[in-house]
């Protein structure tokens, strides 16, 4: 649809598609599967099958996503454009985000006249990556930051932090604990 994600954002005013990275999807479900956060969502095979064994709960709620909302599954490990072997000592997330930089940028090239393509990730390394090789890349952050209509989802995003633990983030605490940790559990026992 030429009309796709037309003029809901500041930094691609254009019709767009996005691609969101794994730890997108990981990180960020609250937010994607809210109405504000729109439509014309590609989701890639190999994103699904890491988010299946990661999190079947995450799995669950990308398959619960209604058609309306226009999420495309696309099958990028069975596309001869899209696939590329790993390689020798290539980490699974490191393969996984090479898989998607693949797709995105056959995408890129196959729909270059019609939609603009974006591809949202967690980490501001990958941004750059991406960046690298001439694909339009933001992280989730700063893209709904820049909605317009981003009022009802602006609180939900997980920000990015430097020393998050693989894909979940660190809790912190916001507050002083009312009593110590130990004197809860003691509490519990009893």
């Amino acid at each position: 649809d030429s009309k796709s994600r037309q003029n809901i954002n500041l930094l691609c005013l254009k019709p767009h598609l996005l691609i969101l990275d794994l730890k997108v999807f990981l990180t960020q479900m609250d937010v994607i599967e809210d109405e504000s956060f729109g439509d014309s969502v590609v989701v890639l095979q190999t994103i699904r099958n890491e988010v299946r064994y990661k999190n079947l709960s995450i799995y669950s709620r990308i398959k619960d996503i209604p058609k309306s909302r226009k999420f495309f599954f696309f099958v990028n490990e069975f596309n001869v454009n899209t696939f590329k072997a790993r390689r020798k000592g290539e980490t699974s997330d490191d393969y996984i985000f090479n898989l998607t930089l693949e797709a995105t940028k056959w995408y890129q090239n196959h729909l270059q006249k019609t939609l603009e393509i974006i591809l949202l990730v967690h980490d501001p390394k990958n941004k750059f990556k991406a960046q690298q090789i001439g694909l339009t890349c933001y992280t989730f952050e700063e893209y709904v930051e820049n909605l317009k209509e981003n009022i009802n989802i602006i609180d939900k995003v997980v920000k990015w932090e430097e020393n998050m633990d693989n894909d979940q983030p660190k809790s912190k605490l916001f507050y002083t604990p009312h009593l110590p940790l130990s004197v809860i559990h003691a509490g519990i026992k009893n």
